[in-house]
């Protein structure tokens, strides 16, 4: 089983791959902006198919103006595979760290250069037959002075996306049992 810090692990090197090495000050050390917040979402359909409208290639289907670029498009879905995304802060890297379905859980790494490191994950419960409860969890960390700006507009306003993400992930999995 791997622990909780082998996905910090791997957010270190991601900064330091995608970031370069951080600036070293004789000031005093700051303290940057970080927090989690999750998301419980009421799904109607069962908790394999609401796994699946997390991976990447689902994702995009439901979740409009998110259109991830592959750097491996036969891996899109594995454990592994690393995508772009871009959008108003520029291009995002993900790192889909987990995808276990005997578990329920899909995990994901992502660094916005110069603003955030997050790591994404989502547990799914299965409910009856038909429903599930999907927990989309977010834990942020700020890479700059304009990350901690990003990163408190994210703890403020995480919670009221709730109903808007269960809409759009409903009507897509109601869509695809048809």
């Amino acid at each position: 089983m791997r622990t909780h810090l082998l996905p910090m692990l791997i957010l270190w090197l991601l900064a330091g791959i995608v970031l370069g090495p951080f600036e070293t000050q004789a000031a005093t050390p700051q303290t940057r902006s970080h927090g989690k917040q999750s998301l419980v979402l009421h799904v109607d359909a069962p908790a394999s198919m609401t796994l699946a409208a997390f991976t990447p290639t689902q994702e995009a289907q439901w979740n409009v103006g998110w259109n991830p670029a592959f750097s491996r498009l036969e891996r899109a879905n594995e454990e592994g595979s690393v995508f772009t995304t871009s959008g108003r802060s520029g291009q995002t890297v993900w790192l889909l760290d987990r995808y276990d379905r005997s578990s329920d859980e899909i995990r994901y790494v992502e660094v916005q250069p110069q603003l955030t490191l997050s790591l994404i994950t989502v547990i799914v419960t299965p409910g009856d037959a038909k429903h599930s409860v999907a927990r989309v969890t977010y834990e942020q960390t700020s890479l700059s002075a304009r990350g901690d700006r990003r990163v408190n507009h994210f703890l403020a306003n995480f919670a009221s996306q709730r109903a808007h993400w269960e809409h759009i992930l409903n009507e897509y999995l109601r869509a695809r049992e048809r």
